[in-house]
């Protein structure tokens, strides 16, 4: 039938009938119910978003996921506080490493942003950090970590000498099930830090049980990273003068071979960076400084 002319009137978009609907539920008894659930931290969200004058003119599934949204971040910082504190990452360097990760990779000094940027490091099973000491090795290292913890993965920052002591003291004692225990314990993360590593008294035992921590962070796909001011050259012979005769040169064969293969190396050079910036000057398993690996 013609219109004569005249525009159809436009028809209503539908509406959702629970837009239409009044409360039935008080704030406060929604926020008893999430109590009673154990669910405070979405108490607490809830309760924010409803003081917030917007949250009212959103629709109820916007609502729903910001609310969700919320908790799930709070969530995910709770979990990041948590695993930063076990991670055990010293104090002279964490306040260094926090202020680092959030300001982001240009925080970083030139050669902590070239080695970081590169992104590969996140998935290497080892990584060496070799650099003169006051480099910036320790700074690096618990920056790495620390967008590791970011990102959900359980870190163990540790001085090389002091895991090394307990581990040659339990050998030593003959008690082999505390020993391999310590061992189990640590590859258990997702990754493990030793900080300043073969530097310090040579103890019996040593490269035993330093071959055993590595096949076992290899087993359970647990990421070592080794930070050293000795160069990988010279770890043989450190390992070496742990005596042990044959056997013990055999061992330190094993743990040099372990760390000079498919390894991803960082190096930095020059001053300390606490007066100068460092650089990185190689990047891969050969020294090379193309960046890539073999």
């Amino acid at each position: 039938m013609a219109n004569n002319g005249k525009r159809a009137p436009a028809t209503a978009l539908p509406t959702n009938p629970l837009d239409q609907l009044a409360p039935r539920h008080t704030l406060d008894e929604t926020c008893g119910l999430l109590r009673s659930m154990r669910l405070t931290g979405l108490e607490s969200e809830l309760r924010k978003s409803v003081a917030d004058p917007g949250f009212a003119e959103l629709h109820f599934i916007d609502q729903f996921h910001s609310i969700l949204a919320a908790e799930a971040n709070r969530r995910g910082l709770a979990r990041y506080e948590r695993h930063r504190k076990a991670a055990c990452i010293p104090v002279a360097v964490s306040k260094e490493a926090a202020k680092l990760a959030a300001s982001g990779i240009d925080g970083l000094t030139r050669a902590q942003r070239g080695a970081i940027g590169l992104g590969a490091w996140e998935d290497e099973p080892i990584i060496l950090i070799i650099g003169k000491s006051g480099s910036g090795k320790s700074t690096l290292a618990a920056s790495m970590a620390d967008l590791l913890l970011r990102k959900g993965r359980k870190v163990r920052f540790s001085s090389y000498s002091n895991v090394m002591f307990t581990l040659c003291e339990f050998l030593g004692n003959g008690c082999s099930g505390a020993w391999s225990g310590e061992i189990k314990d640590l590859a258990r993360n997702d990754t493990v830090i030793l900080d300043d590593a073969f530097i310090g008294e040579v103890r019996k035992g040593e490269p035993l049980s330093l071959k055993e921590l590595i096949d076992a962070s290899a087993d359970r796909e647990c990421q070592l990273i080794l930070c050293s001011q000795l160069d990988p050259t010279e770890w043989h012979q450190h390992l070496i003068a742990a005596g042990g005769g044959t056997a013990g040169t055999n061992t330190a064969d094993a743990v040099a071979d372990r760390l000079s293969n498919g390894t991803f190396m960082v190096r930095l050079r020059d001053s300390t960076h606490r007066t100068k910036e460092c650089r990185v000057v190689s990047i891969g398993g050969d020294g090379g400084g193309d960046g890539k690996r073999d």
